[in-house]
């Protein structure tokens, strides 16, 4: 698999999409081992469609890791912080939080303790209604 000089990213990091402008700060909920982005679908309108479909700017066999906002984390799971970093998947899962594949290099690691780049938001406990 193709790591392009990125660090290796573990569930439970903070994280920032480079491809967005003003990205929202995520946490990493599981990272498949020997995954990638080609090998991973999900529904849309048009069909199923693999992380490498809507990623093409991204070598197909990139290490996949998925990915919750923390709007939608704090919106529909609020305990999703106590949560040990192994459960967090299943926890995402159970509480129907929102999740999205990535490939490993289009994400960024933020340290809590550093400043959320410039146009990136972290939310606080925003009300939202969960997906049906």
């Amino acid at each position: 698999m193709s790591e392009m000089g990125t660090a290796r990213l573990s569930v439970g990091d903070r994280v920032i999409d480079t491809d967005d402008d003003n990205p929202d700060v995520g946490i990493v909920i599981a990272r498949p081992s020997e995954t990638t982005v080609a090998e991973w679908e999900f529904p849309t309108n048009e069909g199923p469609m693999t992380t490498a479909d809507t990623n093409p700017g991204y070598p197909a066999d990139s290490q996949l890791v998925l990915v919750s906002f923390l709007s939608d984390l704090n919106g529909y799971w609020e305990e999703w912080n106590d949560a040990d970093p192994n459960d967090l998947y299943d926890g995402v899962e159970a509480n129907h939080v929102h999740r999205y594949g990535f490939p490993e290099p289009r994400l960024a690691f933020v340290d809590e303790g550093e400043t959320i780049p410039e146009g990136a938001t972290e939310p606080a406990n925003k009300e939202t209604e969960p997906p049906e």
